[in-house]
């Protein structure tokens, strides 16, 4: 009998008996009115009712069919995603965790490869919920349902042989709605050869749930399922009597699976389980993946279990957990436990495996993936990442189209330096629909293809053509150049666009718009002192979130620094400002000139209150010249507050304003034994604190003073253990060498 003919059989068999199963609850089928959740953010919970808790990440067809089923008498409803306290869009989940909802139900809806995903913006990774499994700081939600609906295609697939193959896959996905690179990523997660298996993995999160409902392939869009589900939740009746009994009967998808939502879902590929045991044999899996993302363990110790599964039959399913372990702690890693990585990174069996593996996947944003972690490993060189990168990149826009979904995956690469790479090639392909949405816009940003003139009079004959004044212009032209190269030599054509940028920038549009308007004012204008006087205006108006998110971008302004000194200073100095970052990187870069406003910055850094840190702006006072009792006073003063910086920005303040003020030696002494213990952690301070130790007197209380001398020392050797690599593990070459001091001529 053919597999189809065995699955319509089974759908008769169900069919019958829920009518027999279903009977007590398709007497009648309430429906209630629409309504909608409360945001986690702001929900309480009501001891007398239980909890539907929703995490609606593209479709809400099917939250709406549960929530005109749910008796409002009996239940609450909650809507899970959401921004976070900051505006964040990534940070929902922790938030949600944090806040202990305990849900009955939760019924998650999206597109799902390896994550979920979809219109909504937001993001549910596996990975966010086996971390939250692990640090079991998330039971209310992972732990307490019952039910746990997994609407979204492949949620419950395991490695087994489809009756599909994966284009035959890929092309059901288009049919049934899917773009182009949706439906290669979803495809390429379901026959993949990378990681567990999805059921595998969320069997893992949802440890000890009775029901887990899913799909092992393909599964309908919203608009489809929704009626589904609605049929199913018709046929129950009274989900309250439902749920109430699989809680007193203690019932599980294999001792009672749920026949009538089989029948309804209308799929070959639904599927029913529960979350792992912990009697379950693999369980020790689950044991094992969390001790080596456990922070309480020995690095030691996680590194041999991560050399344990390098060398196990498990590799391929397990890689991704090793992946991520290898990332997060790369700087340890490879500063302190060199000899155990290079025992990984020797492993010729598992070298061929990986790199078998990365020969045979299809889709290329997974395939560039890999090929990091194999660069991160020592198997390919760095010339054959960058060529694969660039392959990708020129084929993308040699397309006649090119979606959203592609435009984004061209940002997703993340390799270091992608920005810097030679696309100059990329230029001739690149046409008048390249330059048609934010999202493209966004791509030829991340690329930095601005860079090039060539694309430059390309981007301005678009914009002759195209003269309309309307967001979506202002949007694209301000995208492509918010994190541009400074234009400190402008020609002809850079002043068009820039007059073009700055009469699109007056239209109103939303707060983030704004800010790439300005970051790409800032860039494109910045030797252009009209454009410094509207940006210095503008900033006495801006939100706070705005303030310190372009402040960074103004100290490419070679003009107006005055103008933008006053104001940004006063916006700093205001107790209100709670977010002063931004403004602190800017005046890193840019010292305090004016004598007044000096002297008002150090008052508030010698008087501030518990509720501000703002002590690493004694960098910006750098030019300041204070009497040596000034400076002793002042570090007295700073040294008493609670709480105080102990940073290389702080100290290397210090050392210029010792410069300045002409102290003894005794003074640069006590500095440098009070904050030894600083780290240097980019390549601006490194590149700072070389200039620093040149000064002249600094200079010669390191040759007078050995225990000077052994304190910087110190502080110089913390470079070499921060600097070197990015925050995916991966090796970056540096802007400026990490030299020891003998390099320097100061040991």
């Amino acid at each position: 009998m053919m597999a189809k003919e065995i699955f319509k059989l089974g759908l008769l068999l169900a069919s019958y008996s829920s009518l027999v199963t279903g009977a007590a609850f398709a007497k009648s089928k309430p429906s209630y009115p629409s309504r909608s959740p409360i945001p986690a953010s702001i929900f309480i919970k009501n001891a007398e009712k239980r909890t539907a808790c929703f995490t609606t990440i593209n479709s809400s067809d099917e939250k709406e069919a549960f929530i005109t089923a749910l008796n409002p008498r009996d239940w609450d409803l909650v809507e899970l995603t959401g921004l976070d306290s900051s505006g964040d869009q990534t940070l929902w989940f922790d938030d949600a965790c944090r806040k202990n909802i305990q849900c009955d139900i939760n019924v998650i809806s999206g597109h799902f490869a390896g994550e979920f995903f979809g219109s909504s913006g937001f993001r549910l990774t596996l990975d966010d919920l086996e971390n939250h499994s692990c640090a079991e700081d998330c039971s209310g939600i992972l732990r307490h349902p019952r039910e746990v609906y997994l609407l979204g295609c492949n949620t419950l697939a395991t490695r087994d042989g489809d009756h599909r193959t994966q284009q035959q896959y890929y092309d059901v996905l288009v049919q049934d709605g899917y773009t182009p690179e949706d439906a290669r990523r979803v495809s390429e997660d379901r026959y993949g050869v990378f990681g567990q298996w999805n059921k595998s993995k969320m069997e893992r999160a949802f440890i000890g749930i009775p029901y887990l409902y899913g799909f092992s392939s393909t599964s309908q869009k919203g608009n489809v399922q929704g009626p589904r589900i609605r049929d199913y939740l018709s046929k129950i009746g009274d989900y309250t009597a439902h749920f109430d009994q699989i809680v007193s009967e203690k019932t599980n998808a294999i001792s009672k699976p749920n026949q009538i939502l089989k029948v309804s879902i209308q799929s070959e590929d639904f599927i029913q389980c529960r979350g792992l045991d912990p009697s379950d044999p693999n369980y020790s899996v689950h044991l094992d993946i969390c001790s080596l993302f456990d922070r309480k363990k020995p690095m030691a110790d996680r590194l041999a279990l991560a050399e344990k599964m390098f060398r196990g039959d498990q590799l391929l399913m397990l890689l991704p957990s090793i992946q991520n372990f290898l990332k997060q702690n790369a700087r340890i890693i490879h500063r302190d436990y060199a000899s155990l990585f290079s025992r990984l990174s020797e492993s010729s069996n598992a070298r061929k495996t990986i790199m078998d593996a990365i020969e045979s996947v299809k889709m290329s944003e997974t395939r560039l993936e890999w090929m990091r972690f194999a660069q991160t490993m020592g198997w390919i060189s760095r010339e054959e990442l960058v060529h694969s990168i660039h392959e990708r990149v020129a084929s993308a826009f040699a397309a006649d189209s090119m979606t959203v979904n592609t435009a984004d995956s061209l940002c997703s690469i993340g390799a270091h330096g992608v920005n810097e790479l030679n696309f100059s090639d990329v230029v001739g392909r690149i046409r008048n629909f390249h330059f048609a949405n934010e999202s493209i816009a966004n791509a030829l940003r991340c690329i930095g293809i601005a860079r090039y003139p060539e694309f430059r009079e390309k981007l301005a004959d678009f914009f002759r053509s195209h003269p309309e004044n309307t967001v979506n212009n202002a949007i694209v032209l301000a995208t492509i150049f918010s994190e541009s190269t400074p234009t400190l030599h402008p020609t002809t054509i850079d002043l068009e666009l820039l007059k073009r940028l700055t009469a699109l920038c007056k239209l109103s549009m939303n707060s983030s718009n704004q800010l790439s308007c300005d970051q790409a004012l800032a860039r494109l204008g910045s030797t252009d002192e009209g454009t410094a006087h509207l940006l210095a205006q503008r900033f006495k108006a801006v939100s706070q979130w705005s303030t310190a998110l372009t402040a960074d971008a103004l100290r490419f302004l070679t003009v107006g620094s005055q103008e933008l000194e006053d104001v940004l200073l006063n916006i700093y100095r205001d107790p209100k400002n709670e977010l002063p970052n931004g403004l602190e990187r800017y005046f890193f870069f840019k010292p305090i000139q004016k004598i007044e406003n000096q002297k008002l910055l150090l008052s508030d850094l010698a008087n501030h209150g518990p509720e501000r840190r703002p002590d690493e702006m004694v960098y910006s006072l750098r030019n300041m010249h204070l009497s040596p009792s000034e400076l002793e006073n002042f570090l007295k003063a700073l040294k008493g507050k609670p709480n105080i910086l102990q940073t290389a920005r702080v100290l290397i303040g210090f050392l210029y304003l010792a410069q300045n003020s002409d102290v003894g030696s005794s003074f640069l002494e006590k500095l440098f034994s009070q904050y030894r213990f600083v780290n240097i952690a980019t390549d601006e301070q490194l590149q700072a604190f070389y200039e620093a130790i040149k000064l002249p007197l600094i200079r010669s209380t390191l040759e007078s003073s050995p225990q000077a001398r052994k304190d910087a020392c110190l502080i110089l050797g913390s470079a070499s253990n921060n600097l070197g690599f990015d925050d995916d593990g991966d090796a970056v070459p540096q802007k400026f060498l990490v030299k020891t001091c003998s390099d320097l001529g100061i040991n």
